[in-house]
């Protein structure tokens, strides 16, 4: 019979079962009832299963292909607010160029490649999956939707002023309008704590919002090359370092990789599993966890320890990326590591900032177990929900040599002292009137 109190793992830690926490979390993150309920996870999650293409055979693929001709209005606002974040990205690291091919890797609905095509900064759109769940989606549907998600401007105001006060003193239709209308800038303020600029809802689509390509199949079989690949929420799903290798190999010089990833390590990932104590997943290794699931999850064990399963089984960390990255000729030029800004929520019951604010000791007591088999790991590791990175293809093989430098000293020199006659007054005047001199 096992200790009901603390569970012990194979090292011998010993960490505390806590009842109100697992009933917290099974009354908002719930459990896996049935294989059904668990199946449901892997379709609504992602159809990569870690990049292993050959265990996914063709009854899976038949049975699971969707002949779904649209989307809610949440549901296309949900894709669209990760191609805002990575063109505010992409922005800021000062690329503003529209790009020839575009492949979106674990497309789903190949939402957003289209998207991009449509506001005119992707020439062709290629989405690829193992299973297709895109042909049947009609572009006039997303057009639709893109024309209504623009009415979100007049009432987001309203919302934002009354998010500003207290609850109590809000009526019920007041907080179900709070609840019930997630506007996508709050959305993306509430869940990831990055706001938005307001000028997301003034894009028009300029060009239809197709796929010029899909292709049913496995990635590390395609040899094309793109200047823009992308994987939104897809990217976990693979081993990262093979993953990233083939990203480099299909990327010409110069090329854009961005990707956009839920991480293993917060604290309620998309594996959804309800545990007895702060960070179950993270803090048990796989046996250890196994263990702990056949003694405290005795009706749904396996299913379970499947879920537990569906990420990179090396739990990569944002410097793993980054570090994986670059050992392909990947250098990150931008990135967003996102931290959820409420405590709790009805879907994902405690997050970090919970923990770490509302039970301090308990989230340092998670970083320490962790640490005896990932001492690399940080508390920012813990914190952070959702990674975005932006990252450029270099060369390798290309030094800093004389020449390189004499001309940044040739083109520092211009920037700040113009040898143009001309561009010498430009310079001055400008200069003087920015200071409200007279010339």
């Amino acid at each position: 019979m096992p200790d009901q109190n603390n569970f012990e793992t194979a090292d011998g830690v010993k960490i505390r079962i806590d009842k109100n926490h697992f009933d917290f979390h099974l009354k908002t993150i719930g459990s896996y009832k049935s294989p059904a309920s668990l199946f449901s996870f892997i379709k609504g999650a992602s159809t990569n299963l870690a990049g292993d293409f050959d265990k996914v055979d063709e009854s899976d693929k038949d049975e699971n292909r969707d002949q779904r001709t649209e989307l809610s209005l949440h549901g296309y606002a949900a894709r669209y607010t990760p191609v805002c974040i990575f063109l505010d990205l992409l922005s800021a690291a000062g690329h503003s160029r529209t790009f020839k091919k575009c492949l979106d890797i674990g497309c789903g609905f190949g939402v957003q490649p289209r998207i991009l095509r449509a506001l005119g900064r992707v020439k062709e759109a290629v989405g690829i999956d193992i299973i297709d769940r895109a042909s049947t989606l009609d572009s006039r549907s997303l057009s639709r939707k893109h024309r209504l998600m623009k009415l979100f401007r007049f009432i987001e105001p309203y919302l934002e002023r009354l998010e500003q006060r207290d609850k109590k003193d809000l009526s019920n239709f007041q907080r179900a309008l709070i609840e019930k209308i997630p506007t996508p800038r709050r959305q993306v303020k509430n869940t990831q704590g990055h706001l938005l600029q307001r000028d997301i809802y003034k894009t028009s689509f300029k060009r239809e919002p197709i796929l010029d390509r899909f292709i049913e199949g496995d990635v590390y079989a395609l040899n094309e090359k793109f200047d823009l690949i992308t994987a939104y929420s897809s990217f976990e799903w693979f081993k990262a370092d093979d993953a990233l290798k083939k990203v480099s190999d299909l990327l010409e010089e110069g090329g854009i990789f961005y990707m956009y990833i839920a991480q293993w390590w917060a604290s309620n990932n998309c594996s959804k599993i309800p545990g007895h104590f702060a960070f179950c997943r993270q803090r048990l290794q796989t046996e250890d966890f196994d263990k702990y699931a056949d003694n405290f999850h005795t009706d749904v064990a396996e299913q379970t320890k499947a879920a537990y399963q569906f990420y990179d089984p090396s739990h990569p960390t944002y410097s793993d990326y980054v570090r994986l990255g670059m050992k392909h000729g990947l250098v990150p030029v931008a990135h967003l590591c996102t931290v959820r800004p409420d405590h709790y929520s009805h879907r994902m019951g405690m997050h970090a900032k919970g923990y770490a604010c509302d039970s301090h000791p308990e989230f340092l007591e998670a970083l320490k177990d962790i640490q005896r088999f990932r001492p690399d790991i940080r508390a920012e590791d813990l914190l952070t929900d959702l990674i975005h990175i932006v990252f450029q293809k270099v060369n390798t093989k290309k030094t800093a040599t004389k020449e390189y430098y004499d001309s940044a000293l040739e083109d520092i020199s211009f920037s700040y002292r113009p040898k143009n006659p001309i561009m010498k007054f430009i310079r001055r005047t400008g200069i003087r009137f920015l200071l409200g001199r007279k010339v």
